[in-house]
């Protein structure tokens, strides 16, 4: 009788364990999204601040996008207007990947795409 008594106490264990185990995992994955959404946020102010910027500075500092995956800018983030418009195509297509939009085919397009992802803006290259 112990030995049943012993089995069924574990079998419940196991049972609250696997219960512990789902609820964590769904746990985890709300917080995955409660980052990602930090992180579009923060995308969508430096965007703001940069239009901002911009709208008196032509020549402005712009403000570093992140990866909404990580969080983490964007390495070797383009700084300027200008820095922008002079990236070569596998850079344009590499910051397009990190930021996770549609990448256009033609260099043009994926400048105008950058662009518009740093500043909010639509440019007519």
């Amino acid at each position: 009788m112990d030995y049943s008594r012993n089995e069924s106490r574990e079998l419940g264990m196991l049972g609250m364990i696997r219960q512990l185990v789902e609820i964590a995992g769904r746990v985890e994955q709300r917080l995955d999204t409660v980052e990602r959404t930090i992180h579009a946020l923060l995308n969508r102010t430096a965007r703001l601040q940069n239009f901002q910027r911009l709208s008196g500075n032509p020549a402005a500092i712009l403000l570093p996008l992140r990866n909404p995956q990580t969080g983490s800018s964007i390495p070797n983030c383009p700084t300027t207007i200008n820095q922008i418009r002079n990236l070569p195509a596998d850079r344009a297509t590499e910051i397009l990947h990190i930021l996770q939009v549609p990448v256009p085919s033609s260099l043009r397009d994926k400048i105008k795409e950058v662009l518009y992802y740093f500043t909010g803006r639509e440019y007519h290259l």
